[in-house]
């Protein structure tokens, strides 16, 4: 029950908050960049600025146009674009919607995320999501009182009266 009323509370701060990104940029020189792999695979970047508490991450391949898979890289001053506001999907991170490389200008985002391009989509998803959670609950709950109904109910009484 504290598990469901866990997800139901989560789902709805994440249908409550969901708003199109409000890119803002820093410029800063990477401190680290490491790539996080799972079984083989590729899943994203995370990257540290100089003078900045936030723990970026960015996921290389939805950036376009694309970049190289050994960049950024320590060392290497760069532009990144994302959202200020609290990411209830993640709160440990902070997601790059765009970045810029060194050789590129800096006021402009030149490797982009659909989000950045579209601010209403990333709101968009977190609404589905949130909804799917809640939906997920309902059915849950739904499901198990339908079990305590079905289960509950008393055979009917079998036995034959003889009839003299």
């Amino acid at each position: 029950m504290i598990g469901l009323t866990v997800l139901a509370g989560w789902g709805a701060i994440l249908l409550a908050t969901a708003h199109p990104v409000h890119a803002i940029s820093t410029t800063a020189v990477v401190v680290g960049a490491d790539d996080w792999v799972r079984d083989g695979t590729y899943q994203s970047t995370g990257l540290t600025l100089q003078g900045d508490t936030r723990n970026y991450r960015v996921y290389r391949p939805g950036l376009r146009p694309a970049i190289p898979a050994d960049r950024p890289q320590a060392g290497e001053r760069v532009t990144v674009w994302f959202d200020p506001d609290t990411n209830w999907g993640n709160l440990s991170e902070t997601r790059v919607l765009a970045l810029s490389l060194t050789e590129e200008r800096a006021d402009q985002a030149k490797h982009r995320l659909d989000e950045f391009d579209n601010p209403e989509a990333a709101a968009t998803r977190q609404r589905l999501v949130g909804a799917g959670v809640l939906g997920l609950v309902a059915g849950i709950v739904g499901l198990a009182a339908l079990w305590e109904r079905i289960s509950s109910r008393r055979p009917p009484d079998l036995t034959l009266e003889a009839h003299t």
